[in-house]
């Protein structure tokens, strides 16, 4: 018997129904931004404000939660961009004294910049530029050192394309207030080289984030609705 299609709708129903049963409740909150990228209806909206308030609520700081608190502001950051107006995290919620948390903000808010390549009001977008991009630009030395923490969530391995398109898309912006040109350059073009030479010690590693990508970052066309059918699925009857 074959499985039903589930609808974005459905998809993003499970995820918050369960909200509490699942493990990982990045993978929801991400899931639940990639259905909305598409879709401006009332209903994914209705859904979306439930999402918002429980981000919003008041979040520890301490110990391991610190780095869940720094996905989490990004992914408020990345559905601001495209409901301002609905979700808004100030800068001071954020734990600005851990400088891994400032590092998965920054790759989160510059993989937004980078996926979503019409957005170009600078001046409502001007607080996220700048925040993701001069934390790129002050820790991206130590993203190496981060691959040995947190190679088992693969984020070492996606940095790598995401520090080199960030450069890109700030010489694109041409914005003047961060460091020289020169130096910026320098400074990825240094690091980038260094990540791909030891990227091979990360098998393991870039396996589990092809399979991370397709689960959270896929658009969900039918050829993969089976997967994330039986994703929810196990979540349910957990």
């Amino acid at each position: 018997m074959n499985k039903p299609v589930l609808t974005e709708f459905e998809k993003i129903e499970i995820i918050l129904h369960n909200y509490d049963k699942i493990d990982n409740e990045i993978i929801a909150l991400n899931t639940i931004f990639y259905l909305h990228a598409g879709e401006n209806s009332m209903k994914v909206n209705f859904l979306l404000a439930q999402a918002y308030d429980s981000l919003n609520n008041p979040l520890v700081t301490t110990g391991d939660t610190r780095r869940g608190l720094a996905q989490k502001s990004a992914i408020c950051y990345e559905l601001a961009f495209l409901d301002p107006e609905r979700a808004k995290l100030p800068l001071s919620d954020i734990d600005s004294n851990n400088s891994f948390c400032q590092v998965d903000i920054a790759l989160n808010l510059g993989r937004v910049l980078v996926e979503n390549p019409s957005i170009r009001d600078l001046e409502k977008a001007e607080v996220f530029l700048n925040f993701a991009f001069n934390n790129i630009v002050y820790y991206t030395h130590d993203l190496y050192f981060l691959a040995n923490l947190y190679y088992k969530q693969s984020r070492y391995l996606k940095s790598i394309d995401v520090i080199s398109q960030l450069e890109k898309r700030l010489i694109e912006y041409k914005i003047e207030d961060w460091r020289p040109k020169w130096e910026l350059e320098k400074l990825l073009a240094k690091n980038y080289r260094k990540l791909v030479s030891e990227s091979k010690k990360y098998n393991n590693s870039k396996e589990a984030l092809m399979y991370s990508e397709k689960l959270i970052h896929c658009k969900y066309h039918s050829a993969n609705d089976e997967v994330v059918y039986d994703k929810l699925q196990k979540t349910v009857n957990a």
